[in-house]
C-alpha cells in the first residue's frame, strides 16, 4: 500500500509492434518518481542496507504485471542490461519484480525500459472482410498506479491499411508518424495515442483494426530473396 502511495509515473512511452510472423514486441519506457517527501541529506548505502531509519519513504523495487505469455523479457536504463529482477510465470499473468540501480528516496526520479513479447494469438484476430483486429492494454503494467503522460505507439507492418482504433473512453488524441526498420521501404505506419493524467481504471483495452494482404506479407522475404540472388549474380 505504500509503494502504490508513493509511486508516480511522469511519463511512460509504450510502443507495441506487430510482426504477423509470430510475435508482437512491447517496449516500456518510463521515468518515475517516488512523490513522497523530499529527502534532504546525504545518502548511504550501508545505512539504508542495515537501519530502518535509513529507508524513510522509500523504495528498492516496483512490481510489474504482464500478460503470461510474455517472453523474452528484458530490463535496462542508460547505462545497460539490469539483471537484477526475479519473474515469476503463471497461467493468469507473468510477474517481474524490478529492482531498481539504487532504492527511491522521497522525490527521487529513475528512468528504465522494460520489453518484452508475446505471440500473436491471443492478440491479433481475424475480424470479416480480410480485417485483422489488435487487442492491447492501453497504459501501463504497474497496478493501481497514476501516469501523468501516456504515449501510446502502435506500430502496424508495412503495407497496413485501413487503419481505424476503438478507444475506452475519451480525450485520447490520435496523430500519426512512421517508423523504418530492416527492409522497410514506405515505413511502417505508426498510431500514435496521447492522454495525460491517466488513472488506473481507465487501464483498459483498446483495439485497432487494419487490413492487411498475404502480398505485403511477403514483400520483406521476396526482397531478400531478390538482393541475395542479385548479389550472387555480381560475383
Amino acid at each position: 500500500l505504500l509503494l502504490l502511495l508513493l509511486l508516480q509515473i511522469n511519463s511512460l512511452v509504450r510502443e507495441i509492434e506487430v510482426s504477423h510472423w509470430g510475435n508482437i514486441y512491447v517496449e516500456e519506457t518510463y521515468e518515475i518518481q517516488n512523490a513522497g517527501a523530499q529527502h534532504t541529506g546525504k545518502f548511504s548505502r550501508l545505512l539504508y542496507a542495515h537501519s530502518p531509519e535509513g529507508k524513510g519513504n522509500s523504495f528498492p523495487d516496483v512490481v510489474a504485471h504482464l500478460p503470461a505469455a510474455a517472453h523474452s523479457l528484458y530490463y535496462k536504463d542508460i547505462i545497460g542490461n539490469i539483471s537484477s529482477s526475479d519473474t515469476t510465470h503463471s497461467t493468469q499473468e507473468t510477474v517481474i519484480e524490478v529492482r531498481l540501480r539504487y532504492p527511491l528516496m522521497g522525490g527521487w526520479k529513475t528512468d528504465f525500459t522494460l520489453g518484452y513479447s508475446v505471440p500473436l494469438e491471443g492478440f491479433l484476430y481475424r475480424r470479416p472482410k480480410g480485417k485483422l483486429r489488435l487487442l492491447m492494454e492501453l497504459s501501463t503494467s504497474f497496478n493501481d498506479v497514476w501516469v501523468e503522460q501516456l504515449i501510446t505507439r502502435v506500430v502496424l507492418p508495412e503495407g497496413a491499411q485501413h487503419i481505424k482504433a476503438s478507444l475506452p473512453f475519451a480525450g485520447i488524441e490520435q496523430s500519426w508518424d512512421k517508423k523504418f526498420t530492416y527492409l522497410d521501404t514506405a515505413g511502417r505506419p505508426v498510431l500514435v495515442l496521447s492522454k495525460s493524467n491517466v488513472v488506473p481504471e481507465q487501464n483498459k483495452p483498446f483495439a485497432v483494426d487494419y487490413s492487411f494482404t498475404f502480398t505485403g506479407m511477403m514483400r520483406e522475404p521476396l526482397l531478400l530473396i531478390s538482393g541475395a540472388l542479385l548479389l550472387l549474380l555480381l560475383l
